[in-house]
């Protein structure tokens, strides 16, 4: 009750403290970075910090890659922000806030066509096995359970 004056209008003081937690580099850098998530090398490279390029070599690995690449993109999507805004490689913190910004609308438009581009290629593999399963064994999908060829 002491941080309200005439009205329910906050004091100066909560007003400042409220200023102060939102623009705190706690607050910017906690969230999902889709840019992060999906453009992992942009972030890297952004970032100055090359030494996680050596770690997206692994991807090359035959085996670990899948399980490695998977890894690597949420450990982006979790830490992206931090390291965005820890590098050295913006003039100003309002620079490095706009590349995150647009880095992360890209990031989740990608997403987004590349979930699309999976159930559409899914749906079509759905329907061309299907309709290979028929030519090949002779059945359709779409006959009345009665045999034909007697």
């Amino acid at each position: 009750m002491e941080n309200i004056q005439n009205e329910g209008t906050p004091s100066p003081s909560a007003v400042s403290s409220e200023a102060k937690m939102s623009s705190s580099p706690a607050a910017t850098n906690a969230g999902w970075s889709w840019g992060g998530f999906m453009l992992n090398w942009v972030l890297i490279l952004a970032a100055r910090r090359y030494m996680y390029l050596f770690l997206l070599l692994l991807t090359l690995i035959p085996v670990v890659n899948f399980i490695f690449w998977i890894a690597f993109a949420i450990y982006m999507g979790i830490k992206g922000r931090n390291l965005i805004m820890s590098s050295q490689g913006f003039a100003s913190p309002e620079e490095a806030k706009g590349f995150m910004k647009g880095v992360d609308h890209a990031g989740k438009i990608l997403f987004f066509v590349m979930l699309a581009l999976i159930i559409i290629g899914l749906i079509f593999g759905l329907v061309v096995g299907a309709g290979l399963f028929s030519v090949f064994t002779g059945l359709s999908g779409l006959s009345s359970g009665v045999p034909t060829g007697y």
